[in-house]
């Protein structure tokens, strides 16, 4: 039994068609049923099993080729020369430099490596060719310190390590190792906004503050001290000072916390003068006669308060408290446990600073009078009277 592709895709769509000659793959008459099976096998599984077919012998090429790839590859691997080399170690940072300025960039190099910093120069790194081990130290280096000088941007050597860095996009922190040095055309762009690290002609103590900037910046930038690095700080440490490692302390045993103290109060002036009793009036007093008072008084609580004021500025105050004593109060005390002016202070004060207050002016009465005078003669009395004489 067969069927075209049309015929087949015809037959597929008929859904109805499908769904009876499945119910005649379960009929009882077995030649029915061999029949329907058939023609499901035609309609469905053929082409499922062409396609399971196909996608088996894909698969069967895929690793076939991938087998050979890598067969090949190893075969590559194990002919090359550079299998037997040792994979180049990874570098805190590289220091790219122009011969002239040798011994000073040597003496960093030095001082970097004895604080632990792994570092390439290539005074000793060297290996076959000079722009592949330059390529090789900035590819395998956290960071790049460009030694700026003037014969450092003559150099074609130097121009090509700060820009194959630069493309690479290392980070680079600039030195600065010729006296006034200013940086300037491919050089002074490649440096550009960033913090220049000024080593040129210092020695002994400005050598070592440019030395510290210099591991400043660096960690800024992100670069992580090493365990070893840390390690040869310590020992460094330890050997200046003589000392022995401490040695692990006991533990401390928890402490109680301490319960919460109350606020001193300020120191109050020692007052012992009572000149204020000289003026009669408080509108006399200076700052001295109004402490004078309240310590007389023992209004100690209002010191801190009106300790800067004098007569006339007291008076004030006094004024605002017997207007609004309830508002004053309330300013006063900000916490209810431990008010600053107890109610009985306040008023204490407003009953005994009352009689030094300036008397009020009397108050003046005037009156008003309307005299009626009367008349001298009879005709006057007439006319007053709206009588007129015949």
């Amino acid at each position: 039994m067969a069927f075209n592709k049309d015929g087949n895709k015809v037959i597929r769509e008929d859904k109805e068609f499908v769904d009876h000659v499945k119910v005649l793959r379960d009929s009882e008459i077995r030649g029915v049923s061999k029949m329907a099976h058939g023609i499901m096998w035609k309609i469905e599984g053929e082409e499922k099993f062409k396609q399971k077919e196909e996608e088996k012998a894909r698969k069967r090429e895929e690793d076939k080729n991938e087998k050979n790839e890598c067969k090949a590859a190893t075969i590559q691997l194990a002919a090359s020369p550079q299998c037997a080399e040792i994979a180049p170690p990874q570098y805190d940072m590289m220091i790219s430099y122009c011969w002239a300025q040798q011994p000073l960039c040597h003496r960093i190099n030095d001082r970097l490596e004895k604080d632990g910093y792994k570092v390439w120069l290539d005074r000793d790194e060297m290996r076959g060719s000079i722009i592949e081990s330059m390529a090789e130290a900035v590819e395998n280096s956290k960071f790049v310190l460009l030694c700026m000088s003037s014969n450092y941007k003559k150099s074609i050597n130097c121009k090509a390590e700060a820009e194959y860095a630069f493309s690479r996009h290392s980070k680079i922190i600039p030195l600065i190792v010729e006296p006034n040095y200013k940086a300037d055309g491919w050089l002074g762009f490649m440096a550009g906004s960033k913090i220049y690290v000024d080593f040129a002609d210092k020695e002994d103590e400005e050598f070592d503050k440019a030395y510290k900037l210099l591991i400043e910046e660096l960690k800024r930038n992100g670069l992580i001290e090493t365990l070893g690095n840390s390690e040869n700080k310590t020992d460094q440490t330890n050997g200046a000072t003589g000392s022995k490692p401490e040695e692990p302390t006991k533990p401390i045993e928890p402490t109680k916390p301490k319960e919460p103290t109350q606020p001193e109060e300020p120191e109050k002036p020692i007052v012992s003068t009572k000149e204020y009793l000289n003026f009669p009036e408080a509108s006399m007093w200076s700052n001295q006669h109004v402490l004078e008072f309240l310590t007389d008084k023992k209004l100690d609580q209002l010191i801190p308060i009106c300790e800067a004021m004098d007569g006339e500025t007291l008076i004030e105050f006094y004024q605002s408290c017997a207007r609004m004593p309830d508002i004053m109060y309330g300013l006063f005390n900000n916490s209810k446990e431990q008010p600053t002016i107890s109610i009985n202070t306040l008023f204490s004060f407003l009953a005994k600073l009352k009689k030094y207050l300036p008397p009020k002016p009397e108050r003046k009465v005037y009156f008003q009078y309307n005299f009626v005078y009367p008349p001298s003669n009879k005709a006057e009395t007439e006319i007053t009277s709206g009588k007129k004489k015949p």
